[in-house]
């Protein structure tokens, strides 16, 4: 009977205790389930333990020409380091992360299933493009928000080049309010590719004066030398013409060298190519530069000006008795598309004139402004490319203002074939009105105050002159500063009447990409990414790397994290820092204990199954109570 009463006192014991097992995980799993909901955080090295793998990686590859640049340690180049040490990177996420790529050209999203294809993708290849770093981080905040991914990371390896990632830009402080906006966690991690000890020469055209009617068949170049030294050094330069390739050398003195080249062209008067390259260097796609020339073309002006007689004066300076003379009333009307050089003399234009002179300069034409007469003008509050006329002033002295400083290696007021400089500082100027704005100085006054100043337009230039060519004004109606400045505008603007276009690479359109464009060098090349000069129908197209990439300055590490404000952000290189900072989401780890748990307790309330024997004794049952057997 004690056996029976400690039985029945045990089977309650085991009863109770179950029946608390069960409460007590019904309570971890509802608390499981509140903390999963939570999505809590953990920081630390339990953050970094905990943190599971992102659920989209977004690698963006920065091609643009810079990259290419090769240390004198390194055998590739900095777009094949970064590509190299991002698959390495990534290798560990392969698996359970999705890896999307999006290259600085086409600004495309492409999935990728596998690591090993990255480095053989034709959207990593190396292009002659310049890379805008916002672009790319607002095509990685379109593709989260679209595909509505979970927790991400954004990849990037970058020369941090100032002129791509454009730190002044106001467009960064709407990303990262955007980035801030998602609902998932996103993270940034970023890989310098620098080289503080950069050795590399690159070359560019600065201007380009294709052949006319009135001179001697041959091509005018001004050409751009950057170098990282100012040593004295002879360097072999290579031309190519339709073709045929010639040597020569140029000797650079500065860190800086502005040459010309003057290209004789008596056997292609027909039109044709070429391209100016230097030896190759850390960086082969800096070395080269292309151009493109048609027939020599019939040169005029149109000349808008109220004042008949300095219209006859402008005329006279254009040397073509063709330049036609208008009103400013008739402007509206005008055909400009025979002319390469409009002469504005009076108030800016506005409404409808200002667009189509902006059309005019966007297709290769050059247009000059002249102020108005009017000895005591105010400033005015009419503008052009953000440029407006000030105030008319009078020099206190009856010597005039002098000219001290203008460029004679390009633009209207350059050196003579002969190498001769213009009378410019001869020049005495008594009347000026000041130009407001920020354009490109071409000539400044004594005092610092322009004289004549450039703005580019697309494939165009608009000048302005501060004074005018009469005995009121300034000694320019004599003609030895005035003619061979209004001449070589015509001849600056003599390209838009040529079948022969000229653009840097990114520029190009869709529709004009989608045309069978041919390279003149035989090879297979897309004039979207890469430099050359191409050839579709009777259409000519030189393309030619962005001027932005051979800006040098770089962007500091720490200039470039204080872009992205708030927003997590950590280096490839700071595996140390980023474990004490990073914070990782823990919801799976309560997901997967509320699963637990539940499993656990549906395994408690399974019935218990009765046996049909005890021991080797069998049980007597009957319809009513079962007895116990005597013993």
């Amino acid at each position: 009977m004690h056996f029976l009463v400690a039985a029945t006192r045990s089977s309650v014991s085991h009863a109770k205790l179950r029946q608390f097992l069960i409460l007590a995980l019904r309570v971890l799993a509802v608390m499981m389930l509140i903390l999963f909901l939570a999505r809590p955080l953990a920081g630390g090295w339990l953050g970094w333990a905990l943190r599971p793998a992102p659920d989209v990686i977004l690698i963006l590859v920065d091609r643009s020409a810079s990259m290419e640049f090769k240390s004198a340690e390194g055998t590739g180049s900095q777009r094949e380091e970064s590509l190299r040490l991002l698959v390495d990177a990534a290798r560990p996420f392969s698996e359970s992360s999705h890896l999307v790529v999006i290259d600085s050209a086409t600004r495309q999203a492409q999935e990728i299933s596998s690591l090993k294809t990255l480095p053989t993708l034709s959207t990593v290849q190396p292009s002659d493009t310049a890379a805008d770093i916002p672009g790319l981080f607002r095509v990685a905040l379109r593709w989260l928000i679209e595909n509505k991914a979970g927790g991400a990371e954004i990849w990037l390896a970058s020369d941090l080049q100032k002129s791509n990632w454009r730190p002044n830009d106001p467009v960064w402080v709407d990303l990262v309010a955007q980035f801030q906006a998602l609902p998932q966690r996103v993270q940034i991690r970023l890989l310098p590719m620098t080289d503080s000890e950069s050795s590399d020469d690159s070359l560019r055209i600065a201007e380009f004066i294709p052949p006319s009617l009135r001179q001697k068949p041959q091509l005018r170049l001004s050409m751009l030398l950057e170098r990282p030294t100012a040593t004295v050094q002879q360097l072999p330069l290579s031309l190519t013409l339709n073709g045929a390739i010639a040597q020569r050398e140029i000797r650079a003195e500065g860190s800086i060298l502005r040459f010309r080249q003057t290209i004789d062209i008596s056997n292609a008067t027909n039109g044709g190519w070429g391209k100016f390259e230097l030896v190759n260097d850390h960086n082969v796609r800096n070395n080269s530069v292309f151009f493109a020339y048609g027939p020599p073309a019939s040169l005029r002006a149109t000349i808008v000006t109220g004042d008949t007689r300095l219209g006859r004066l402008f005329q006279i300076a254009s040397g073509n008795s063709e330049s036609r003379v208008i009103d400013a009333t008739q402007s509206t009307t005008e055909d400009f598309s025979k002319s390469s050089l409009i002469i504005w003399q009076g108030a800016l234009p506005s409404g409808s004139t200002t667009d189509k002179l902006l059309q005019f300069a966007q297709t290769g034409g050059a247009v000059l402004f002249f102020p108005d007469a009017n000895t005591n003008a105010v400033a005015s509050s009419t503008s052009f490319l953000k440029t407006a006329w000030g105030e008319t002033q009078l020099a206190p002295t009856p010597t005039g203002w002098p000219i001290q400083k203008w460029i004679e290696e390009e633009g209207p007021l350059a050196k003579t074939e002969e190498g001769f400089s213009l009378p410019v500082r001869d020049t005495k100027f008594m009347r000026r009105r000041s130009i407001l704005g920020n354009p490109t100085i071409l000539a400044a006054f004594t005092d610092g105050s322009p004289f004549l100043t450039r703005e580019p337009q697309g494939q165009g230039q608009v000048f302005f002159c501060s004074s005018l060519p009469s005995i009121q004004w300034s000694e320019l109606g004599d003609g030895p500063l005035l003619v061979p400045m209004i001449r070589r505008l015509l001849e600056l603007g003599g390209r838009r009447l040529q079948s022969i276009r000229s653009i840097e690479c990114g520029e190009l359109t869709a529709n004009d990409g989608a045309q069978p464009w041919v390279s003149m060098e035989g090879n297979s090349q897309d004039p979207r990414w890469n430099a050359g000069v191409y050839r579709s129908g009777e259409t000519v197209m030189a393309v030619n790397r962005p001027a932005l990439e051979d800006e040098r300055e770089v962007l500091p590490v720490e200039e470039a994290r204080k872009l992205f404000a708030s927003l997590p952000m950590h280096l490839f290189n700071e595996s140390g820092r980023e474990k004490s900072a990073l914070q990782g989401e823990v919801w799976r780890f309560f997901l997967g204990g509320m699963l637990i748990m539940l499993f656990v307790e549906g395994w408690l309330l399974l019935p218990k199954r009765r046996s049909d024997s005890v021991g080797n004794q069998p049980v007597s049952q009957t319809s009513g109570t079962s007895r116990p057997q005597t013993i």
